[in-house]
């Protein structure tokens, strides 16, 4: 916390403390000031504390008053900068609260302990160095005070016989400022001495204290932590709130305190005001904090963290899995995982879009023009037609005819070849804009039911099965360009049917003109396949390999945040704090013992049970609920239709743009594709 003020620096002494306060004072009034409360020496460390002994504390505190201005000062101009009042309009808009009703001057609220020896003998010191800090301070509702009484402290064990003496003399003398007209003479030195002049019109202190117990009649709040917690509400409640600001200006601070010095309000039974002083209120009052609601905002809190936790612990599958054995095998972790991708990469590979086995060809096909067949009989027929003009509508040799059509072939072929990349292309286009997100949608489904391990398994299953997919291809293609070849002696064999002439309409002619037409397909086909090739080679470079090294990623973070101690800015990891299925709710989920809530945090599961299924109009999801919903958040889908309506944990931040200009309708090319996988559980509360 940089707006830790410490007052005791590493190697300063009680002596150094002493001495300064006693400089800080005139000489002439330092027998008044200091005696009877300073001690000469003390038997303790004063860096660790004061020890329960809140003379101490207090010559901490008197000693480094000017310190103390210096942090104050400096707190005091940033709440009274000249952005603030904008900066709190902004906040009162996010509460929805009006931005024009926002405090135009600062409420001070000093938080200490009255049992200890450092904050039972500093607090008053605060309390009046504020008032020379801002004018507002001294008015009478300008400071309050929360003070915890020793039973907070009950559970810490250990508390010394100090404890009542400086709790009762806390009491004391902050009752007494509460009466008296002002500072003593004696006390006034030792804040003049630093140039804290400020003084509220009567009294010193606050005029208005809060105590905070661990427990009345009615209520026990519990442990300290328990009370830090209530009163960090209602503080919080101060702050936030612009009824409860209302409430307690115009109600507890004037009613409850100010106005209880009027006799003709409130008789003082014991008899330490004067009638006549209406100055003289009531110093204390107890901090009530209750609170009454539906519970909506803590149970919100427990399903997101709920279901956080149930989607990362099924991406860090089998980490989580309470069932380490299938039927009555015990199997290791790896022969688990190794099981789980045999099973189901047939799927995986299916799906993926990219299945090269006979007798799938996704890719292939893919990039196939369905009217390529018509297009190629047509040119084919243009060929006979030419031919058969240059035989006058009659008949010619075989091998008249086998001329005629191998040298229409070489003709044309480079223009059928170039109409057909055109045509090819615009297939190709339509699969690379289409295929990364069918990837991506593949990778969800698999973690989503399997797990991150088992995905970066399968992925890197998809990237080998990718490279010998490239290598077929190829293979094929050379193939195919071989078998073209032998298109003019299959022309030449199909003619060859024993006639010395032959007609355009003879069977002969028309097999031989289909001839020309595989040949003409083979070498389409090659460049199909050599196309091919080369976007699965760039797609798998650019896209699968990049999106294997993220899920690993993932994967790997989310197990660090998962297993470590504390977080990277040093706070505590919340994992093993979060909601689990079958687990008590958390403490923190649960409301304090001030608060009051419809929903009860023992009813939150079942809650979660019938809403989900209340959303859910098939049976069988109904019956998987708890799947569904860890899906469905998962993947930012509407729980009840599966709609997607938000963004994914599987982001991906830049898509793939393949390297080849001609395969995209994208401005630029050559693009590596990123992701934004989940790294931390926070990642998933955050979709």
């Amino acid at each position: 916390n940089t707006q830790y003020v410490g007052l005791v620096p590493i190697g300063l002494s009680y002596g150094d403390l002493r001495n300064t306060l006693e400089q800080s004072v005139q000489r002439h009034e330092r027998q008044s000031a200091l005696a009877g409360w300073v001690p000469a020496t003390v038997p303790i460390n004063i860096t660790a504390g004061a020890g329960q002994a809140r003379a101490i504390g207090r010559v901490i505190s008197a000693a480094q008053l000017a310190h103390l201005k210096g942090a104050l000062d400096q707190a005091n101009a940033r709440l009274n900068g000249v952005s603030v009042i904008s900066e709190l309009q902004e906040v009162a808009g996010l509460f929805g609260l009006a931005s024009d009703n926002v405090a135009k001057s600062p409420l001070v609220i000093v938080v200490s302990s009255v049992a200890g020896g450092s904050g039972s003998g500093m607090f008053l010191d605060v309390v009046e160095t504020l008032k020379s800090v801002n004018p507002e301070f001294r008015q009478p509702k300008g400071i309050i005070t929360v003070l915890y009484t020793p039973d907070v402290f009950s559970n810490l064990g250990g508390m010394g016989t100090q404890i009542p003496p400086n709790t009762l003399a806390a009491l004391m003398e902050t009752t007494s400022g509460v009466l008296a007209g002002g500072l003593s003479s004696s006390s006034s030195s030792v804040l003049s001495g630093r140039g804290l002049t400020g003084r509220s019109e009567h009294g010193f202190g606050a005029k208005c204290n809060f105590l905070v117990g661990a427990s009345n009649k009615n209520v026990s709040l519990g442990t300290q932590e328990d009370v830090y917690y209530a009163v960090g509400e209602s503080l919080g409640s101060i702050v936030s709130d612009d009824k409860v600001q209302e409430t307690l200006e115009a109600f507890t601070l004037t009613n409850v305190f100010l106005q209880t010095g009027q006799a003709m309000l409130v008789h003082d039974e014991s008899r330490l005001s004067v009638d006549s002083d209406d100055m003289q209120s009531m110093p204390f009052s107890a901090l009530g904090m209750g609170r009454v609601s539906i519970g909506t905002d803590r149970f919100g809190e427990y399903l997101t963290q709920l279901v956080s936790r149930d989607v990362t612990e099924l991406l860090l599958w089998p980490d989580f899995d309470p069932r380490r054995r299938e039927g009555d095998v015990k199997k290791t972790r790896e022969e688990i995982i190794d099981e789980r991708v045999a099973d189901g990469w047939d799927r995986f590979l299916k799906d993926s879009g990219l299945n090269e086995r006979d007798p799938a060809n996704d890719v292939v096909e893919a990039l196939a023009d369905p009217q390529i067949a018509q297009r190629l009989q047509q040119w084919a027929a243009a060929g006979l037609a030419k031919a058969s003009a240059a035989a006058g509508g009659g008949t010619l040799p075989p091998a008249q005819w086998s001329m005629l059509f191998t040298q229409y072939f070489d003709n044309h072929i480079a223009t059928v070849r170039a109409q057909e990349t055109a045509n090819r292309y615009d297939q190709a286009t339509e699969w690379t804009s289409g295929i990364g997100v069918r990837i991506v949608e593949l990778v969800e489904q698999s973690a989503m039911s399997s797990g991150l391990v088992v995905t970066g398994r399968l992925l890197e299953r998809l990237v080998d099965e990718m490279v010998f997919v490239q290598t077929e291809l190829i293979n094929e293609a050379s193939t195919k360009r071989s078998q073209t070849q032998m298109m003019p002696g299959r022309v030449q064999q199909a003619l060859n049917v024993g006639a010395n002439k032959l007609s355009g309409d003879d069977d002969a002619v028309a097999q031989a003109l289909q001839m020309l037409r595989i040949g003409a397909e083979l070498l389409v086909d090659a460049d199909r396949f050599e196309l091919a090739a080369a976007l699965i080679k760039d797609l798998t470079d650019n896209m699968l390999r990049p999106l294997g090294k993220a899920v690993e990623f993932s994967r790997a973070r989310l197990s660090d945040g998962a297993n470590a101690q504390k977080l990277a800015d040093g706070l505590p990891n919340p994992w093993e704090t979060m909601p689990q299925y079958g687990k008590p709710v958390p403490s923190q989920l649960k409301p304090g013992s001030t608060e009051r809530v419809l929903i009860q945090p023992e009813a939150y599961e079942g809650e979660v049970a019938s809403i989900v299924r209340a959303c859910l109009a098939n049976p069988q999801d109904r019956d998987a609920w708890r799947i569904v919903l860890r899906e469905r958040a998962a993947l930012g889908s509407e729980l009840g239709t599966g709609v997607r309506r938000r963004s994914s944990i599987f982001r991906t931040s830049v898509g793939w743009v393949p390297s080849d200009p001609q395969a995209t309708s994208a401005r630029v090319s050559g693009v590596k594709a990123e992701f934004a996988l989940p790294r931390a559980v926070q990642d998933v509360q955050d979709v």
